[in-house]
Parts: C-alpha cells; sequence; structure tokens
C-alpha cells in the first residue's frame, strides 16, 4: 500500500486538512476472477486452459512452441479463430513428429510416460 500526503486544504469553509492519495494492490485468486468476476461485468463464462511447459523436455522446438502459442492467444483475442487453430497446430506438431526421438532422448519425457 502506498499513501501520499500532500499540501494542507484550504478551501471554502474546509480547513486543516491534507490531501492524501492511497493505492491498495492486492492478488485475486484466479479462480475466483474467471467463476465470479468476469461473469459479474457480463463477460459470460470463461475457460482457461492449462498447458504445461515442459521446455527441458523440448529444448529445441519449445522457443517455436512458445512463439506459436503466443500468436494462437493474440488471434483468439481478436475472434480470429481460423488463424488460432492453425497456431495451435503449428505449436503442436513438431513435438508430435519428433516424439519418439525426443521420448529416447529426455529423462523428462520418460517420466511422463510412466
Amino acid at each position: 500500500m502506498t499513501i501520499q500526503i500532500g499540501e494542507p486544504i484550504s478551501e471554502g469553509f474546509v480547513t486543516g486538512f491534507k490531501r492524501a492519495r492511497c493505492s491498495l494492490n492486492f492478488a485475486i485468486p484466479q479462480s475466483h476472477w474467471i467463476d465470479k468476476v468476469l461473469p459479474g461485468l457480463g463477460y459470460g463464462k470463461t475457460r482457461i486452459i492449462e498447458i504445461p511447459l515442459p521446455e527441458k523436455a523440448f529444448p529445441e522446438i519449445f522457443p517455436q512452441a512458445l512463439d506459436e502459442l503466443s500468436h494462437a492467444q493474440r488471434y483468439f483475442n481478436e475472434g480470429v479463430y481460423d488463424k488460432t487453430v492453425a497456431n495451435c497446430r503449428n505449436a503442436i506438431e513438431p513435438v508430435k513428429r519428433n516424439w519418439k526421438n525426443l521420448e529416447n532422448k529426455s529423462p523428462v519425457i520418460q517420466g511422463m510416460n510412466g
């Protein structure tokens, strides 16, 4: 919290007070924001899809895949859904193509397979 106090006020019949400004920062849990706040603001229901980002599992393809997901989110926000889907596919395809090779090289992926 930040509080700033300025000069005394002497306006009309109000004297002896000081102007103050206060900034409050607080955290709202994501689930509360999605389930309660946004619908109350007229945004309707929202669904969040969480995608694990296994950077260590895919060091060769991860940066490009993450870039494609960023583009997909931008297109989704703009309502350009065909490009959203295309960018999601672009993010996933290199992983699918290289899965067996990655599976043999990466202890992280081997752990994912049980």
